[in-house]
């Protein structure tokens, strides 16, 4: 720019003011100096307005960018709590969008600053535009395919409950495919699925109904064509099966049928026994004739008690008594154990047992009347048990039993039958209980220790052969397998040593 060299001081007197001119001649002479000074002014001021523009679109893209996150944020948490199956997201997005946009005020003054904000706008609402669509159809096949699974397991619930439907609810599951919006492709699928899953269903409604007319269904009936071998072939297996266990069910329940009418028996009979051995109501021939649960045969023998009772009252057989304490005493597996009250109500009939006996007997048989207590005849059980373990058992060091444990154990028998009589008859005040319980020092159990051999008497009894023992390391040299197994046969060789000595010898197979 020219330097100012010269100034003009000119007085304006009617208006009481100096005023300062330049002269042309002080910006060379013909003007050229004052044009260039303008441009140069005009220049700066461009590059103060570039400036300006370029702060503005800088700050206004960042501001931008920051908006992005901010929507891409809100639309995916908006996405989280949509409603099922997408319905209005879209339009929702675009209008929160839209009122973002009215009410962010355009600060920016330069123009360059002013559209990229608008663009930037604009860009944000077409791209949240575009993700809010694909987020609503995703939301909205999701939720197609869900109604579709709720409305087919729906269809397959009506057909096991009612398996005549299959036709009508076949069709309607058809219609249902057709109208989704779906390839070819994947709608034959469908269909195809829907076929055999709804066929399925029926079957199997068939089935709990009756498997017999489901197997006859699915060889060469409704449920034939739906199939193919290998499937009919399994539908079958399960129509089998159920038969099966129908069969088990029904059995179960006349078993259960049996032992209530059974057990409503017993009761009536024990009542009419009571009342025979009180005296007291007794009951006659046409009341136990008219209770439903009497059958026949205890109708005769109600009929021959009546008639051994006019004879004079029946008096107890000693040796009966004894027989059937015995064998109410046996494991309940044992062919002569006596389980059941009727077993006991023969003696009576045949004029061998007391009414007051054979009450007496039967309440070793039923259960005692505290249960919170072992019944009685758990603890006999248990008694008797007990000692036959110890007697006939193995023996834990040698894992053998002794061999005169049975004859033992049923001496224990006699003498603990014996030593109950004695005991009551001494002393009334002691209770059977007593005799099974192991706190008590009349327990049964303790007459088994006079019946123990010692580990030596039954070793002795088990392995020795001509003072040799047999089967802790001694051996006697067999020539032949037929003479180990002839050893064996005779008892004279345990098995597990027969065993050894075979395979050291190579002769075991």
């Amino acid at each position: 720019m020219p330097k100012l060299t010269q100034y003009t001081r000119q007085a304006q007197s009617s208006a009481g003011q100096s005023v300062i001119s330049a002269t042309a001649e002080a910006f060379g002479g013909d003007g050229g100096g004052l044009r260039q000074a303008g441009q140069d002014v005009l220049d700066f001021a461009g590059v103060l307005k570039q400036r300006a523009e370029t702060q503005e679109v800088s700050e206004a893209r960042k501001q931008l960018s920051l908006k992005r996150v901010e929507w891409t944020q809100h639309l995916y948490d908006s996405a989280e709590n949509m409603a099922e199956g997408g319905s209005g997201f879209t339009d929702q997005i675009v209008s929160d969008f839209q009122d973002f946009s009215d009410k962010a005020d355009n600060q920016y003054q330069t123009s360059a600053g002013q559209r990229v904000w608008s663009e930037g706008l604009a860009s944000m609402r077409g791209d949240l535009a575009v993700r809010s669509i694909a987020i609503e159809s995703g939301a909205r096949g999701k939720k197609a395919v869900a109604d579709y699974k709720a409305g087919s397991q729906a269809d397959q619930n009506t057909l096991q409950l009612d398996p005549t439907q299959l036709e009508d609810v076949l069709t309607a599951r058809l219609a249902t495919i057709d109208a989704l919006p779906i390839g070819a492709e994947a709608r034959r699928e469908l269909s195809d699925d829907a076929h055999t899953e709804l066929a399925e269903a029926a079957v199997r409604g068939e089935i709990r109904k009756d498997p017999v007319i489901a197997e006859a269904n699915l060889v060469d009936g409704v449920y034939a064509k739906f199939f193919d071998s290998d499937e009919t072939k399994a539908l079958i297996g399960e129509a089998n099966t159920a038969q099966r266990a129908r069969q088990i069910e029904d059995a179960a329940a006349q078993t259960r049928a049996n032992a209530a009418d059974k057990k409503a028996r017993d009761a009536a009979k024990t009542d009419f026994m009571v009342r025979f051995a009180t005296n007291e109501n007794v009951p006659s021939l046409q009341e136990i004739a008219a209770n439903p649960y009497m059958t026949s045969e205890d109708l005769n023998f109600f009929m021959n008690l009546v008639e051994k009772q006019t004879t004079g009252p029946i008096k107890t057989n000693t040796a009966a008594f004894s027989e059937i304490f015995t064998r109410i005493n046996m494991n309940e597996d044992d062919p002569l154990a006596i389980t059941d009250a009727a077993q006991v109500d023969v003696y009576v009939q045949n004029g061998t047992l007391s009414f007051s006996d054979r009450n007496q007997l039967v309440s070793y048989i039923e259960k005692d009347s505290d249960s919170a207590r072992p019944t009685m005849k758990d603890m006999r059980k248990n008694a008797y048990k007990t000692v036959r373990d110890n007697l006939t058992g193995s023996n834990p060091l040698l894992n053998v039993r002794d061999p005169e444990g049975n004859r033992l154990y049923g001496l224990f028998e006699q003498d603990a039958l014996t030593y109950v009589e004695e005991v009551m008859a001494a002393d009334d005040t002691v209770t059977e209980r007593e005799f099974y319980d192991p706190n008590s020092k009349y327990y049964l159990g303790n007459l088994a220790a006079k019946y123990q051999r010692t580990l030596a008497e039954i070793m002795a009894s088990t392995y020795k052969i001509g003072g040799v023992l047999q089967g802790f390391g001694a051996t006697v040299d067999y020539a032949t397998p037929e003479e180990l197994q002839a050893a064996l046969n005779a008892g004279t060789v345990s098995g597990p040593t027969a065993q050894r000595i075979a395979t050291e010898k190579g002769w075991a197979q």
